[in-house]
């Protein structure tokens, strides 16, 4: 089903924020791509690689996110890991599915047991404490360091 709109499309060039309006029909696959591209500049983001981790251990703030996520009870990669989060617990995490809709957010993430495992918290259109479907997530983590709010975005992809 295809359906018009307008959008305003952000993206940073040598550290501007600029905006276009743009006029299109797209399916719905698409805006998410429009979504998926706001947030990365939104957050200065503007590449991810299709490894299993990304920004590996010594990236900005020592942080590493796996995004892989297999929650079969295997004790294998049953959790969304940010490795070093906890250095950081001044933090917020954000998972939204394929169509934009946010499946799970946490504060604090990594601090007290607060992981994302595959479960959704429950929004408008999916029922808390259900298995979220196999296929590809985008997270956004806002984390503050000496008093200064930095953030990243990524892709994840569940697997059952």
């Amino acid at each position: 089903m295809k359906e018009n709109y307008m959008m305003i499309v952000l993206y940073k060039v040598l550290g501007r924020v600029t905006a276009n309006m743009v006029s299109t029909s797209i399916t719905r696959s698409i805006r998410l791509l429009a979504l998926f591209a706001f947030l990365f500049a939104a957050t200065g983001h503007s590449q991810t690689t299709d490894v299993w981790s990304q920004a590996g251990p010594g990236g900005e703030d020592d942080l590493e996110v796996y995004n892989a996520l297999t929650p079969n009870g295997d004790g294998d990669n049953d959790m969304f890991v940010i490795r070093n989060i906890e250095k950081f617990p001044d933090n917020q995490v954000q998972i939204f599915n394929r169509w934009g809709v946010l499946v799970y957010e946490a504060r604090g993430y990594g601090v007290d047991g607060k992981f994302f495992t595959g479960i959704s918290e429950g929004t408008v259109t999916i029922q808390q404490n259900e298995e979220l479907p196999v296929g590809t997530y985008y997270y956004v983590l806002e984390y503050v360091v000496d008093g200064q709010t930095k953030s990243r975005a990524g892709y994840l992809y569940i697997n059952r």
